[in-house]
């Protein structure tokens, strides 16, 4: 009976000093973090597990140029869909393992000029994401028209919608050198 309330204790004081160590849970950023949040889910240690958790939320803003009020959402739109149609070759299910932009202007006068493009801050989350399956064309093209979705991202002009870590699809005004070159 004694050895049973003593082992009770020990769980209780070893549950309450991980939440109170600070940086017990540290988040990993080394080689041996999980290649998809379903590797992260089934691990035994449970900061894989929470950052397999944060990598598969969403996040989205509407923030953007000072010039978004120029920017036209079916512009966006287009520029987005030509991830996809602007090589002959490219299928929906194909990966991107590196950035990509498109921009498409919304009338003649090349005014309203939109910019789409698929980018991560830390260059390891291109690979990470493409070894998931959560960089595909067709997921960019989707996660690019959530930013617009009423229950979603609900922006008007600009905006981005954050995932897998650093990475974003992100709608803003160009003006010039919209190709990146």
């Amino acid at each position: 009976m004694f050895g049973l309330n003593l082992f009770k204790i020990f769980i209780l004081l070893s549950s309450i000093q991980v939440f109170m160590i600070p940086e017990v849970l540290c988040l990993p950023r080394s080689t041996s973090q999980p290649s998809s949040p379903r590797t992260a889910a089934s691990s035994s240690n449970p900061a894989l597990e929470v950052r397999g958790n944060l990598e598969k939320r969403d996040s989205w803003d509407c923030k953007g140029s000072s010039s978004c009020g120029m920017v036209k959402a079916k512009a966006c739109i287009e520029a987005l869909e030509a991830f996809l149609y602007s090589n002959k070759n490219i299928r929906s299910w194909d990966k991107v393992w590196g950035p990509i932009r498109h921009w498409r202007s919304y009338d003649s006068y090349n005014t309203g000029k939109c910019l789409a493009m698929y980018t991560c801050g830390d260059s390891r989350d291109y690979e990470s994401a493409a070894r998931a399956g959560v960089a595909t064309i067709g997921n960019l093209i989707a996660k690019g028209r959530s930013i617009y979705d009423e229950d979603l991202g609900n922006c008007k002009r600009c905006g981005s919608v954050w995932f897998w870590g650093s990475c974003r699809v992100t709608f803003n005004y160009c003006h010039n050198n919209c190709a990146g070159t």
